[in-house]
């Protein structure tokens, strides 16, 4: 004797078999979710961790005797010691331009304006005074740095 279809029913499978089916579909969608995401936070934790090991490096606008000096100073973050300074060439307080120097020549000039200057502006007293003012304002912003003695 055959029974009669259950009443709420599909193709032979009752309420609680297909409850049973989507419940197993969703286990396997979720773990698959979790396996995704799981690597996804181990790339973000390793970029992470490559962002925060790269050196800081930050630049500053000094104008000092008519021209203008980016000079740029790279700090370790772990450490939190500075690693050096890089007083940058001189640009032209107008146009912001880099001078230039030819060869043999004592004085540097803008290629856009063509305003001149003496040649000792690059001399070490003053790319030591703008690299000095740098590192000063670098301090400001980050105390807990100190400057690497070499």
């Amino acid at each position: 004797m055959a029974h009669p279809p259950a009443p709420y029913s599909f193709h032979g499978l009752s309420v609680s078999g297909m409850v049973a089916v989507g419940l197993g579909l969703l286990t396997l969608v979720l773990l698959w979710m979790k396996r995704r995401w799981k690597i996804k936070a181990v790339r973000l934790r390793e970029e992470l961790q490559r962002l925060k090991s790269a050196p800081l490096q930050q630049e500053f606008r000094i104008e000092r005797y008519d021209v203008l000096w980016f000079p740029v100073v790279t700090a370790a973050q772990g450490s939190r010691e500075v690693l050096e300074i890089k007083p940058g060439v001189p640009h032209c307080k107008a146009c912001a331009v880099p001078l230039s120097s030819p060869l043999g020549k004592k004085e540097w000039a803008c290629s856009q304006c063509g305003s001149k200057f003496v040649g000792s502006l690059v001399d070490v007293m003053v790319t030591d005074s703008v690299a000095q003012q740098a590192l000063k304002y670098f301090q400001e912003r980050h105390p807990n740095h100190r400057k690497l003695v070499k």
